[in-house]
Parts: structure tokens; sequence; C-alpha cells
């Protein structure tokens, strides 16, 4: 057994027994949250200017301090060029990547709360020949006050508040093709997500957002990574709104469609 299957349990045994529970009695609950977004890239180029998707993630709330929750992701990025060739036909918008994310898993509420799921992603490239799907699924060890797939919150009491996830773990290798891993060279990735919103007005919210992102690879380089800074304003009613925000993507070093050192700008639906 390595050392990362060691820790997993060890901490996975932390979270069941350990930490503090909040004081205010808990009931069986149902949880749904959700965004759609559309963002531009600047600069862009002929792959890629255009990001669009949306999330869902369920959370089924139990009164032992146990949620469970499925989340589901769709994103594509667009670009102009049907086939990437100089001398392709260029459209007004190609919808070139797709990604889809599913995970399942549980979040043990303690002081610190703890979250332990299956992250699975899947990868196509649309109207291109020669490109099999990626594929590759993780079991994912976090930590922190954030959530692991939403960071917006509606509900501050007036005050500055901020909160933060800590997460990682190693990807289920079973061979090039399987119902874990397909066509990937990820053995391992981790996250680290900052979160911090001000009240400005009763249906009005600023907030500031930053990401790391590492991923180990049997492929050269080792080591991969992605960052990103965001500034975002919410504008809000029982528990929906509308978030303008902006953004730079200052490294970004991964396999598929890196957006390497781009300034973006979006609009999400928050739900």
């Amino acid at each position: 057994m390595n050392t990362s299957r060691i820790l997993l349990f060890m901490a996975l045994g932390w979270a069941i027994s350990g930490g503090e529970t909040p004081a205010a009695a808990r009931a069986w609950a149902f949880d749904p949250h959700g965004r759609t977004w559309c963002e531009f890239y600047q600069p862009h180029d002929d792959s890629t200017f255009l990001d669009f998707g949306g999330d869902i993630i369920a959370c089924l709330r139990a009164p032992s301090s146990l949620d469970l929750f499925v989340y589901v992701n769709f994103r594509s990025q667009a670009g102009h060029h049907y086939s990437g060739g100089e001398n392709a036909p260029r459209t007004p918008v190609d919808m070139i990547h797709q990604s889809w994310q599913q995970a399942l898993g549980v979040s043990f509420v303690r002081r610190v709360p703890v979250h332990l799921f299956l992250l699975r992603d899947c990868n196509h490239q649309l109207d291109k020949g020669g490109f099999d799907p990626v594929v590759w699924t993780d079991v994912v060890l976090g930590v922190g006050t954030l959530a692991p797939f939403r960071k917006t919150d509606f509900e501050t009491e007036g005050r500055t508040a901020w909160r933060w996830f800590a997460g990682g773990g190693p990807a289920v290798r079973t061979g090039k093709n399987s119902t874990w891993t397909i066509n990937t060279g990820v053995t391992a990735e981790g996250w680290l997500r900052l979160w911090a919103v001000k009240p400005l007005w009763s249906w009005g919210n600023a907030d500031g957002y930053c990401e790391l992102g590492l991923q180990d690879s049997i492929r050269r380089p080792r080591l991969r990574h992605y960052a990103k800074t965001e500034a975002g304003l919410t504008l809000h009613a029982r528990g929906g709104g509308w978030r303008f925000y902006g953004g730079q993507r200052w490294r970004d070093t991964r396999e598929l469609w890196p957006i390497d050192q781009r300034t973006y700008f979006g609009l999400e639906f928050l739900f």
C-alpha cells in the first residue's frame, strides 16, 4: 500500500471520529445549487476565444452530520476554425472542445468539513479526425469550509466572509482503456481554492476568488499546473442572481487545451 493511500485512510478515519459538530440541530434536507456561465478570453485566437457551460450540485443533508452529494458539469470551448488547419474554413463559432465532469461523494460536517468523493473527467474534441476521448477518475480527499464544487454564497450575514478548500488524490489507473481511465497520463490531481465575499447591499455582494490546480502525469513534463484569480459582483434575490466577473489565468500547462496567460470576462446565472 503506497503512502497516498495510507494518508487517505488516516484522514478519513479522522473525519468520521474527530472534530466538532455544529451546535444547531440538523434535519433531512435536499439542497440543489447550480450555475450557467459564458466567458470571453482576451487576447483570443482562432483556437479558443469563448468558454461556456453549466453545472449543478445536489446535496442530501442528513441529521447525522453527513451530507451526500452528486455533481454534474458540462463545459465547451469555441474557436473559429472548423478543423484547426491554416486553410480551414472559418465559422463564427466552432464548438471545438467539450468536457464533462461527474462526482459522487460525502461530506462530514465538522468544525472543518471533510469531503471524500470520486471525480470523473471526460474530454472530447469535436469534428476532428484521429482524436479519441480522454477519461480519468480521481479519488479525492478534501478539507475546508468552501464546498468542493461551488464558491458562490448569498448568505453572509451582513459581514465579510472567506472560505477555503484544499484537496486532491490519486487517479485510478487500471490500463490504457478501462472504465476508470482512457488515453490519459494523469496519475494524481490537487487543488487549492480561496474565496472571499463582502456584502455591499442586501441584494449585492462583491467577491474575490483564486485557484491553483496541480496535475501529476506519466508523460513529460510530469508536473502540470494552472493558476487564476477572479473578482465578481453578484446581484441576487431569494437565492438566485446574476454575477458579473473578470479574471486572469496566470499560467496553464495542462495537457488538454490549456488557456495560458489570458484575461477573461464573463456572466453567470446562479441559483
